[in-house]
């Protein structure tokens, strides 16, 4: 994970330069992660600055550098199922596409996607493909490592890993229009819920979503720069017309035995979000059609393959016009729980509130006339929240934390500009991508115990007077009842 060399001003761009990907400046390390035991940091990185990517291991301590899996199988034709994947999180790179990693498995455990097959990566031990993994999407592992799960046809299998085991199929019934542990189509490009199956915190069952989607009729979209036309069909649900059927049931991973939770009369609903608590609980987090009402629910286990799960809800919110859905629910190992709302605070801005168990408010974490964007970490052993938000200036995002039990907020990045940072797990460093209108992304390790900060990838130090760029200028203009909307002049 190293920038080219650098002491050579940058050539000034082309129009070659910008009709190929990745653009100038853009070949940057992404999809950070810390390992379990804070030792390490990974990421996927092209060193050669292409869109094939290798899934990278950054020591901290000694600050080395080293491949953990090549980029094997990056020019293997890709399924059509993968392309329409791959279309809705808006992934380009090839190589290693995705990584997981077993958090509470002994040693290092990593399962791989990207390649012909899945692969496993334990401890300092050279990846391994997993026989049987052809096709796999959406490949998901345990928390102690012992088990993995994937996506094919439109069915979910599962396999063990230790040792590994043949794939055996979980779910029957998929066919042109149903499929089991997918997100559909409404969920992926609306909603930003690319999951459709998820373990629970003992590897023992599966929560998965089943799709219907044989009400809703195909429509034809023709590819013609090829030898042969080439016609997709889908099933896509028009504005005002029905969405997809969705059901959310829980697979026992040796009995296959399913139950269904109880999601209510009304068929017409998103399915937004769902989450197992780490006592075991499932949840999800329903929007009805028109968007205006978003209800936490938790379900019993006493349900059965005729008798659904009850639903409690925990937090009901409703808003006007609608409401925008976050990723920013945690579930707490005492029970609490942290939701993000502009429902509940004055001006409509995002701010974070911490409820009990039962869904009751404890107290508002967050406050003022800025909006928190995204939440990045807790730390439940000091009480710390870690979250991103404008603080500062729209035009800005920043890293700050809080503490559980009220408190002020402390600001943790400063640079002028936009950051984008990744809390470890033990909250004792986070990784800082940051950039600025004038210069290109730069990546930093900074120490949450010392202060100390390490650049991690510096992109050759290109800025836009290297290449031969005019700077960007902020402009506000107001509205017509004096809000100040912000826009940028090139």
């Amino acid at each position: 994970m190293t920038s080219q060399p650098s002491g050579e001003a940058a050539p000034a761009l082309t129009i070659a330069d910008l009709a190929k990907l990745p653009r100038p400046g853009t070949a940057i390390p992404a999809r950070f992660g810390f390992t379990p035991d804070g030792a390490g940091i990974t990421s996927l990185f092209s060193e050669g600055g292409s869109l094939i990517r290798s899934l990278w291991l950054h020591d901290i301590e000694s600050g080395d550098q080293r491949v953990l899996a090549g980029p094997e199988g990056a020019d293997r034709p890709l399924s059509r199922e993968e392309e329409l994947r791959r279309e809705r999180t808006r992934t380009r790179e090839l190589g290693v596409s995705d990584y997981r990693f077993a958090k509470l498995a002994p040693q290092r455990t990593l399962l791989i996607s990207g390649g012909p097959l899945l692969r496993l990566a334990v401890g300092d031990a050279p990846p391994i493909e997993l026989a049987g993994t052809e096709s796999a999407l959406d490949a998901r592992i345990t928390a102690n490592g012992d088990k993995a799960s994937f996506i094919r046809d439109g069915e979910l299998f599962v396999l063990s890993l230790d040792p590994p085991s043949a794939p055996r199929q979980l779910t029957s019934g998929a066919e042109d229009g149903v499929t089991n542990g997918v997100a559909e189509f409404i969920a992926a490009e609306e909603l930003e819920r690319t999951d459709g199956h998820w373990w629970n915190p003992d590897g023992t069952q599966i929560a998965f979503v089943r799709a219907d989607s044989r009400h809703i009729d195909t429509y034809a979209i023709v590819h013609q720069g090829k030898d042969e036309v080439d016609v997709e069909q889908h099933r896509y649900p028009f504005a005002g017309t029905p969405n997809a059927y969705v059901e959310l049931g829980v697979i026992d991973v040796e009995t296959r035995q399913t139950r269904w939770m109880d999601l209510g009369q009304e068929r017409d609903i998103y399915l937004a979000r769902v989450a197992w608590r780490p006592d075991g609980v499932l949840t999800a987090q329903l929007l009805n059609r028109d968007q205006t009402n978003l209800r936490l629910l938790k379900f019993d286990d006493g349900g059965s393959i005729d008798n659904g799960g009850q639903a409690t809800t925990l937090i009901d919110e409703h808003g006007d016009p609608w409401i925008n859905l976050s990723t920013d629910t945690r579930f707490l190992k005492s029970g609490e729980l942290i939701w993000s709302s502009e429902a509940h605070s004055a001006g409509g801005f995002r701010h974070l509130f911490l409820h009990d168990e039962h869904g009751a408010l404890i107290r508002q974490l967050t406050d003022g006339d800025w909006s928190v964007t995204r939440l990045a970490a807790v730390d439940e052993d000091r009480r710390l929240v870690y979250f991103m938000a404008t603080h500062e200036s729209a035009l800005e995002r920043h890293l700050y934390r809080v503490s559980l039990d009220a408190g002020e907020i402390e600001q943790l990045t400063h640079e002028p500009g936009w950051h984008d940072t990744v809390v470890s797990t033990k909250a004792q460093a986070f990784v800082d991508t940051y950039m600025s209108r004038r210069t290109a992304p730069v990546v930093q390790l900074h120490s949450l115990t010392n202060g100390k900060a390490v650049t991690l990838f510096d992109n050759d130090g290109l800025s836009a007077d290297s290449l031969g760029l005019q700077v960007p200028e902020f402009v506000t203009i107001p509205a017509g009842d004096g809000t100040l909307m912000h826009g940028t002049l090139y």
